[in-house]
């Protein structure tokens, strides 16, 4: 069981800790000024990740095939003044039974299959063809990443599959406002006025897709360098325009136009809503952002 956690090493600097961790990247390296071999290894678990030196003397201990496994090492903290905070390994060994729970924040199998065949049973409620259509191959051309994409390095959205929960979650908000405003609003609207629904589906999936390129996945998640030119909104614009490219999916100018819309006023709160589905996708996205931060600051709090 894993009791050490990469944000909490830093309180046991010049001390031994004992303690499993996962292994991103492994490579032989020398000192500058004696020559003597080295290997620097990348360890890390679902709070970060830490640089581990194992010096000539254990070097037996390493092999390659140690990449991407988890191992249980022994190693003193050190505190580098130039690299900040080390392990100096004395002893590690391949762990072949633990928990990848404590190593990758994620979605587990289970969880991740459940919420990427609901957001395939939305993408089917819509009945206008060309929506459908672009929804199924978007879903489709990015199925890996939307199943891993986190989305922020910190904080309740920090895992794998942070993306498509946010997708399904936002979509199913904003389906239930609208179904609630065509049924109960007064005075009722007139038959062929209703909020569209298949309008709500495309477009809250299509403004959230936009953020599956934001970071790459745990253990190691960094700033993905597209983000940096590319904002979610631009990305979604992106994404959009490439499935367009598809002959089968017939939109006209008008549809286009008001996609278009729907993705500028999610991601710009300066930019008042031109249409109610626009509104409500809006508003569900908010709604979403609200819950989540409340949530986890209740589980930090338990």
């Amino acid at each position: 069981m894993k009791n050490i956690y990469v944000s909490q090493i830093s309180d046991y600097t010049a001390s031994m800790i004992e303690d499993e961790f996962y292994v991103v990247a492994l490579s032989k390296s020398v000192t500058d000024k004696s020559g003597i071999p080295y290997y620097r290894l990348v360890l890390a678990d679902k709070t970060g990740a830490i640089t581990g030196i194992v010096w000539d003397q254990h070097m037996e201990q390493i092999s390659e095939n140690l990449i991407h496994t988890i191992v249980r090492i022994k190693a003193e903290v050190f505190n580098n003044k130039t690299r900040g905070v080390e392990l100096i390994i004395s002893e590690i060994k391949k762990v072949e039974c633990s928990d990848i729970s404590d190593f990758i924040n994620r979605l587990d199998d289970q969880l991740k299959n459940k919420y990427f065949t609901t957001l395939r049973k939305m993408g089917e409620m819509v009945k206008n063809i060309s929506y459908k259509q672009l929804i199924s191959i978007m879903i489709s051309e990015n199925e890996n990443i939307l199943k891993d994409a986190p989305l922020s390095l910190i904080g309740p959205c920090n895992y794998n599959g942070a993306v498509l929960v946010q997708i399904v979650s936002v979509t199913s908000i904003a389906v239930q406002i609208a179904r609630s405003q065509n049924s109960l609003t007064y005075p009722p609207y007139k038959k062929g006025t209703e909020i569209d629904s298949d309008l709500i589906i495309t477009g809250t999936i299509l403004a959230t897709i936009g953020n599956i390129n934001r970071f790459s996945s745990f253990p190691i998640s960094t700033i993905a360098a597209s983000t940096s030119l590319l904002t979610s909104e631009l990305q979604a614009i992106q994404l959009l325009e490439k499935c367009l490219k598809n002959d089968t999916i017939l939109i006209s100018d008008n549809e286009k136009n008001t996609l278009y819309n729907i993705i500028h006023t999610v991601h710009n709160n300066s930019i008042k809503p031109m249409i109610r589905e626009a509104a409500i996708i809006r508003s569900a996205y908010q709604i979403y952002n609200i819950l989540i931060r409340m949530d986890y600051k209740t589980y930090e709090n338990q």
